[in-house]
């Protein structure tokens, strides 16, 4: 088998919005439809609900 071979222009710079556009999983977890309890979108807006509701 045979390795890879990466060079300088096989690497990409992305804003920061972009990376997160492109990869969400790894800012948030697993991607769903909310129907599990450990489906990122989920998890999300659990921990975005319990920080508005310390800060009030």
């Amino acid at each position: 088998m045979a390795e890879p071979s990466y060079t300088e222009d096989d690497i990409k710079s992305l804003s920061w919005r972009e990376h997160i556009r492109l990869r969400p999983g790894m800012y948030i977890g697993k991607l769903g439809d909310g129907s599990e309890a450990d489906d990122g979108i989920y998890v999300l807006l659990k921990e975005v609900s319990t920080t508005v509701s310390m800060s009030s």
